[in-house]
């Protein structure tokens, strides 16, 4: 893939790491060139823009702290994370971290920029910035941490609420700022270029890892983390599977709505000849059931479509509706 240059425009919430500022005065060198009746010219170029650096392989890790406010009427949840991202870079190879200036263009280092994509507003940094750092898993490895604290936009399945699992995407981009050039990258998985020593929490089969005694919202589980590798290859998703724990919801509306449908046997006391009676008992319990429906309205999800909560109660207007 060719250097693409950014647009001045920000397209959306992001979060750039210092040494990221074009110099206003890019470093020109003139050659000679042919046009195309072979007459040779001397044509001004960017050094930068005639340097072909290859694509980087970026390996990309997450670890969550803290997840809360899943809220499925706004599709948002908050969460605590750590970005870590490890490449290398043959250039800095038998080099002091210490003196590596990140934001020498002529060096044409590889100094990456991370956006989170579904984020609603800005992103919180939480601690200092980082800076690049020297590794020591393989010559010329490069890591980068940051960590985050940010609101984000994820879609909902709600058909099987409150029996629904859900999977909540974090989404980064590594980007270039300022028309800064830099070479093209690739996400992938954590160590699928051998650059990650796994910790005691990370899930070994994904790299990923989660803090379990971290802050995490009391009615939703979480299963599992996944690692997604976007078609944009510069993109990188984790999924965090959650599965919602239905207790509160099954006793405090699914019990209640049972106990009033259970009421109904109550008219099979009257005598069949006291047809007014009867209905009397059903009527008020069809209303009452409508009412209780109302009350919980709150409660439910506000979509399109029928949940399992919605056909439950409206199967149990139906059945009312027979017995009388």
């Amino acid at each position: 893939m060719g250097d693409e240059k950014e647009s001045a425009t920000d397209p959306g919430p992001s979060v750039r790491l210092p040494g990221l500022i074009q110099s206003a005065s890019p470093a020109l060198e003139e050659r000679n060139v042919r046009d195309e009746d072979g007459v040779q010219k001397t044509k001004t170029m960017n050094k930068r823009s005639s340097q072909n650096f290859g694509q980087v392989i970026v390996e990309c890790y997450f670890k969550v702290y803290a997840l809360t406010a899943v809220d499925t009427k706004t599709s948002s949840f908050d969460c605590d994370f750590l970005v870590a991202l490890d490449w290398i870079d043959p250039k800095v190879e038998g080099q002091d971290s210490s003196t590596l200036n990140w934001e020498d263009e002529e060096k044409g280092l590889f100094f990456p920029s991370l956006e989170v994509q579904n984020a609603q507003g800005s992103c919180e940094i939480v601690g200092d910035v980082s800076s690049p750092r020297l590794g020591d898993t393989k010559p010329g490895h490069v890591k980068l941490t940051q960590r985050f604290r940010a609101s984000l936009q994820s879609s909902f399945a709600l058909q099987d609420f409150p029996f629904d699992q859900q999977l909540l995407r974090l989404t980064v981009k590594v980007r270039a700022t300022g028309g800064r050039k830099l070479r093209s990258c690739r996400l992938v998985h954590p160590s699928s270029a051998g650059l990650r020593n796994h910790s005691e929490e990370d899930d070994k089969s994904i790299g990923h890892s989660i803090i379990r005694q971290g802050n995490f919202v009391p009615d939703w589980k979480v299963l599992r983390l996944t690692g997604i590798e976007e078609e944009r290859r510069d993109c990188y998703t984790l999924a965090i599977q959650v599965k919602r724990l239905q207790q509160s919801i099954a006793w405090n509306i699914a019990f209640l709505f049972m106990l009033i449908e259970g009421l109904l046997f109550v008219a099979f006391g009257v005598e069949a000849d006291k047809l007014g009676d009867r209905m009397s008992i059903n009527l008020t319990l069809l209303l009452t059931a409508i009412a209780f429906k109302y009350v919980v309205k709150e409660e439910l999800p506000n979509v399109p479509y029928l949940t399992a909560m919605d056909k439950y109660i409206l199967f149990g207007l139906f059945l009312m509706f027979l017995q009388g």
